[in-house]
């Protein structure tokens, strides 16, 4: 698994609350003028879907094993997979 980098476009629509509409009239209140309309980005409503990426199969396992005490953690693993996703962040791949 790795850390995928966030374009501006997508980071600027995820900032914004679904369905809010900043105002531009002049009376100071922060109300949504009535011609306002809102398009989402398909970044954005894809993570609105409830269809996430998540295989709740391995969940499961992953929780029966915690239970158990039978679950290894690598913190080793884990760490160089951190550093490995910083590196690449940065642009150096090691």
């Amino acid at each position: 698994m790795s850390i995928q980098p966030i374009n501006s476009q997508t980071a600027a629509a995820a900032a914004t609350a679904p369905g809010r509409v900043a105002s531009t009239n002049q009376g100071g209140a922060d109300t949504p003028e009535q011609s306002a309309a809102v398009s989402l980005s398909t970044s954005v409503t894809d993570l609105q879907s409830n269809d996430h990426d998540v295989d709740m199969v391995k969940v499961a396992t992953l929780r029966e094993a915690l239970a158990s005490g039978s679950l290894e953690i690598h913190p080793d693993r884990i760490a160089q997979g951190l550093i490995n996703d910083a590196l690449a962040l940065l642009g150096r791949s090691k």
